[in-house]
């Protein structure tokens, strides 16, 4: 019996589905960037201990009252496509979608991964999959990473892949090849910040120095257990989307000091911020445009004993659904 390393896991495959927790059977797609890890998948049977009468002092069963399943993937972001996973956590049309997306319900999908150690196969099939977070990071002279937690509706593990001979994508679990453009970093992305005043869009701050840059999509999924004859989850509520943030900049003047303080019921002083060049640029970019983003919180450090410059921080919550555009080169 051979010993398992993580050099034995093969790669992630990823496809939508039409129907809810439905594997469509198609081509999966390759997962869109180089996974660096696949921490500790979630699996809860919510099992239970019962000390029923005759069993002396120690339980005498246990059952299981559900059936639940997650994980979280981590991975650099690279050239190879798809950041439509921003799209699948914005609820807009996902894998190699074209052009604005429209956002609406979240879509689902299949997500299929395996292990092989060369004497023993084992490969796990998550279906009914939902992004409930995702984040992106950006940090000067670091690969821009994309953290992505999922909640599935069903996991089967099987010694065979699921054989897929139709479809669009790049094919079984077992075809997909490493990823092999490197990761984008800070410098790759573009990062704009317009004032908005009254209502309107001005143009672009020039001159900002920043760096670092997150951004975080939370759509709250709660699970949801019903009668009928089965352990898994019904269904998935799509709860109140946040989608919040943070960014650090060399301080230069009081312009964000003053858009920070000013009366947070006011319209007038909210920002526009774009992120373009997200992805391979003119073929498969992504642009991501925050309309009315509120900062919330700031930091602004001032350390006497260092003379280096000085950093302002701040935290912000976006107050409408973003646009998501796909293959697009401006």
């Amino acid at each position: 019996m051979a010993v398992r390393t993580g050099s034995d896991l093969l790669r992630m495959g990823i496809m939508k589905e039409t129907t809810y927790g439905t594997d469509p059977g198609t081509k999966l797609y390759s997962w869109p960037h180089i996974i660096t890890n696949f921490p500790n998948p979630t699996e809860d049977f919510g099992r239970t201990m019962i000390r029923s009468l005759g069993s002396g002092r120690l339980y005498g069963m246990t059952y299981d009252t559900k059936s639940e399943y997650g994980f979280t993937v981590e991975s650099l972001v690279n050239d190879d496509g798809a950041v439509s996973l921003i799209a699948a956590a914005l609820g807009a049309q996902a894998i190699a979608p074209a052009d604005t997306l429209s956002l609406g319900d979240l879509e689902s999908f299949v997500i299929e991964t395996g292990i092989s150690n060369g004497s023993d196969l084992s490969y796990e099939l998550y279906k009914g999959c939902k992004v409930n977070t995702l984040t992106l990071e950006a940090t000067e002279n670091e690969p821009l990473t994309m953290t992505v937690d999922w909640i599935a509706q069903t996991l089967t593990r099987s010694t065979s892949q699921v054989t897929r001979s139709s479809g669009s994508g790049d094919g079984a679990v077992g075809d997909l090849t490493d990823p092999t453009a490197v990761p984008k970093q800070m410098g790759d992305i573009t990062i704009t910040v317009k004032p908005i005043t009254n209502g309107t869009v001005g143009s672009a701050m020039t001159g900002l120095i920043m760096r670092s840059f997150t951004l975080e999509i939370a759509n709250n999924l709660e699970r949801i257990y019903s009668l009928g004859g089965t352990k898994h989850l019904g269904s998935l509520i799509e709860q109140g989307m946040d989608i919040t943030g943070s960014f650090t900049l060399i301080s230069q003047n009081d312009d964000f000091a003053a858009r920070f303080a000013a009366d947070g019921a006011n319209n007038g002083v909210q920002l526009e911020i774009v992120i373009d060049n997200i992805g391979k640029a003119a073929t498969e970019n992504v642009k991501l445009v925050l309309p009315k983003v509120r900062l919330l919180s700031r930091d602004f450090a001032k350390d006497v004993t260092d003379a280096g410059p000085i950093e302002e921080a701040y935290d912000f919550h976006v107050q409408s659904s973003p646009t998501v555009t796909m293959n697009d080169s401006s």
